[in-house]
């Protein structure tokens, strides 16, 4: 089950909590605006973008359901990065100062405050450590492998978001698909009706990979 952040303050104030839900290509929030409120995704992805002076776009993280959205940024004045969405996503809202007021007057919270900080800065790093990797096709299978780590499978079902791991990998599409064949050329993974598998173990002929079951 995924890690519901921040569950006893959210579950606990649910008068100040208001649900929002965006439409895909909708901005939560922009670069620069101003902090007012952190958001817990209730379904959907928020992905989570730097704006480099060199003018370039980097996904530093996707958030799922049950993280939270803008949390590093509860003491600033203005967001540093931005948020969008690439299909349906439903967020709560809580405003930065019922958080602030909440994990000012109750340990608990704010303990669980900084744990939810410390998964974040854990989360950032392991991303722009990915981005980093060279040749493409091994940070492709160091995105692919974190992905499976997560799901508890060794096969993906990819269909449909080839442009999100994309940008998650700050590769073009035309790149990461060309990463993706020879992996699969060179018996990293196998690709079968749109999942991916990756091969941990061979079998006695040393070719097909072993699914395991979902």
């Amino acid at each position: 089950m995924p890690t519901v952040e921040l569950d006893m303050i959210f579950e606990s104030q649910t008068s100040f909590v208001r649900r929002r839900t965006l439409r895909p290509g909708q901005i939560l929030f922009a670069l620069g605006s101003q902090v007012k409120s952190i958001f817990r995704i209730v379904s959907g992805t928020v992905r989570i973008e730097a704006h480099p002076e060199d003018g370039r776009r980097i996904v530093v993280y996707r958030a799922s359901s049950g993280e939270l959205v803008g949390v590093h940024h509860l003491t600033r004045k203005f967001y540093s990065n931005a948020a969008s969405v690439d299909e349906r996503t439903v967020v709560d809202t809580v405003s930065c100062e019922t958080v602030m007021k909440l994990i000012s007057e109750n340990e608990s919270h704010l303990r669980e405050f900084l744990e939810c900080l410390a998964r974040r800065q854990e989360k950032i790093c392991e991303s722009l450590e990915r981005i980093s990797i060279l040749p493409a096709k091994f940070r492709v299978l160091h995105l692919l492998e974190s992905l499976a780590r997560r799901a508890g499978f060794d096969s993906l079902d990819l269909r449909g978001r080839v442009k999100c791991l994309s940008d998650d990998l700050n590769l073009t599409h035309e790149a990461t698909y060309r990463a993706l064949r020879t992996l699969e050329a060179e018996g990293f993974i196998h690709r079968q009706d749109g999942r991916i598998c990756i091969l941990r173990q061979r079998d006695s002929q040393g070719m097909e990979p072993r699914w395991r079951s979902s």
